[in-house]
């Protein structure tokens, strides 16, 4: 019998976290296994339901990678583990030339589905990505909105419209600025700061970073807003571990009462997918925001 255990979702700690696989082929299983070895725990699970849900309160997993190659499940079997957890994330994995394996994945609600015969990496990054944003949401007291956009539309100025605003109807919460827009760098020059540190500086020192950390070297607004670019320089970028990334996100969302992560023409990176996937809402800036004043009322205020 499996002992529920004391699981740390976030890649890269000292306990691996529980996933569990509804696969059928050998080969599969072990390609599975290969890509996250020494990140989890992979245990396989039947296909009945009654089996899949009692693995997972016993074994407290919150991710279930699903097999939707040559016996793919049906969509009525995820319907009836979500009676019992809905909150349980499904990986979809097979070939993306099969329409008909798509479609169940896509009824299934999967919130990723890698190629079987991709790199082992690829079902690696998405699981790491997943278990960041379960372990974020588990942890974080803050709230993040992410705003979208593509470059020019203008998601800078509601980025710092936004911020404003809220910055003045709550004086005393904390509110950070992720400037994460192409290009890097207009939120700060908008509200006349100069940034200390960036996202990517940060990351390279994470084992220094803990909240009195981001509270100090964080440079605010004379409002009180706090910016932090992704870089200074496109090269800082060079060599950054992604898990390391996500590792400083959740200390990030731990740390604000509100988070705003500007995406604009970004939101296709591996950072942008992450923050939009955790966001408690998400906004697309509507181009006509592009020369309005940062210090002007947000239309839907």
């Amino acid at each position: 019998m499996m002992t529920r255990l004391n699981e740390t979702l976030g890649p890269g700690t000292g306990n691996q976290a529980i996933v569990l696989a509804l696969c059928q082929r050998t080969e599969c299983l072990a390609w599975m296994r290969l890509a996250l070895d020494g990140m989890a725990i992979v245990l396989p699970v039947d296909l009945r339901p009654d089996e899949i849900i009692q693995a997972v309160g016993k074994s407290g997993a919150s991710v279930l990678i699903a097999d939707f190659g040559d016996q793919h499940p049906g969509t009525e079997l995820f319907d009836q583990i979500r009676l019992s957890f809905p909150d349980l994330k499904v990986i979809g994995v097979g070939s993306l030339s099969d329409q008909q394996a798509l479609l169940t994945a896509m009824r299934a609600q999967v919130v990723d589905y890698v190629e079987q015969e991709s790199p082992v990496a690829n079902l690696r990054k998405a699981v790491e990505r997943v278990l960041a944003e379960i372990r974020q949401r588990r942890l974080r007291t803050g709230r993040l909105v992410a705003l979208c956009g593509g470059i020019g539309a203008g998601s800078t100025t509601l980025t710092c419209n936004l911020a404003t605003m809220l910055k003045a109807q709550q004086p005393h919460a904390s509110v950070l600025i992720l400037d994460f827009a192409t290009p890097v760098g207009d939120a700060a020059v908008q509200l006349g700061i100069a940034p200390h540190i960036s996202f990517a500086e940060a990351v390279r020192n994470l084992d220094r970073c803990d909240r009195t950390y981001l509270n100090t070297a964080i440079a605010r607004s004379a409002g009180g807003i706090g910016v932090l670019p992704l870089f200074h320089e496109a090269r800082d970028l060079r060599g950054l571990k992604i898990a390391d990334a996500y590792q400083l996100l959740v200390l990030i969302l731990s740390t604000y009462d509100l988070v705003i992560a500007d995406l604009g023409g970004a939101a296709f990176s591996d950072l942008g997918q992450y923050l939009q996937q955790a966001a408690d809402e998400t906004e697309v800036s509507p181009i006509f925001m592009r020369n309005k004043s940062p210090h002007a009322t947000p239309p839907y205020a």
